[in-house]
């Protein structure tokens, strides 16, 4: 077996777990969960990324077992939460949780950015909507972060984004800061909110209808180009411009005054 995993005919993977080769693919490691406990679910990161509206999950993979379960595998994150039949998918042939209760799982771990692009991504690519999700919350109450996701089905999250938008421009133009130019072009791309005269950008959390081939991977070019440019990007989730205007404004202000100088 050693002399395999030098020559890489074998990849070790885990406690008595190879893989034949090398890791090949996007989802090798998540076979290689499921083999390492075949009773499991695979969940969270992993199961976002299998449905297709999250990026690639980093390691450890996270499997959900049955509370009474308490395997030990290495390279295996387990998380032990009763799950119903109706919480199960299966995608790339792999059983999973469903798009709604991996939403739901997400909140517990993903940043608030991270978390509230992955949800406008899953509605834009129709996996799960409000009522599904709405359920999901009622069989697994009282996660932790689900508070978040309450409050973005309660905004409406098709139209999260513009109405975030909308509560930007208004409290800018009620804070006495310097009025910015409102969807500025800046070479290919338009941001929110442009202080030319400061370098600055500010964004609300891009929306994530028709990325590719993720929000994340788009966002990252953008803020990329506007630093080329010399500009200073700031980013708030939409329901800090919503919820925390307050918190927003103050970033935007102190950015102003540490580019001015």
């Amino acid at each position: 077996t050693r002399a395999a995993v030098r020559r890489g005919l074998l990849t070790r993977w885990g406690r008595g777990v190879y893989l034949v080769g090398p890791l090949t693919d996007d989802v090798t490691e998540a076979r290689a969960a499921i083999e390492a406990v075949p009773y499991g679910t695979l969940g969270f990161d992993c199961a976002a990324q299998l449905a297709k509206f999250a990026p690639i999950a980093v390691p450890p993979v996270g499997v959900i077992v049955p509370p009474h379960r308490r395997p030990q595998p290495k390279g295996v994150r387990i998380h032990r939460i009763e799950l119903t039949r109706r919480d199960i998918a299966y995608y790339e042939g792999l059983r999973c949780t469903s798009p709604a209760v991996t939403i739901v799982h997400l909140a517990r771990t993903l940043a608030p950015l991270a978390y509230e692009r992955a949800v406008q991504e899953a509605f834009a690519k129709r996996l799960t909507d409000t009522k599904q999700l709405e359920q999901a919350l009622a069989r697994h109450r009282g996660g932790r972060g689900t508070a978040r996701l309450r409050r973005m089905l309660e905004l409406g999250v098709d139209d999260l984004r513009s109405k975030a938008e909308r509560a930007l421009r208004q409290w800018i133009q009620q804070s006495g800061l310097p009025l910015p130019i409102f969807n500025a072009e800046v070479g290919p791309w338009r941001v929110d909110a442009l202080w030319p005269d400061h370098r600055l950008a500010v964004e609300i959390n891009g929306h994530a209808a028709h990325s590719s081939p993720w929000a994340h991977d788009r966002d990252h070019r953008k803020e990329q180009y506007l630093v080329a440019q010399g500009l200073t990007a700031r980013r708030f989730t939409a329901l800090q411009a919503i919820d925390e205007p307050a918190l927003a404004i103050a970033g935007i202000a102190a950015a102003l005054a540490l580019q001015k100088r």
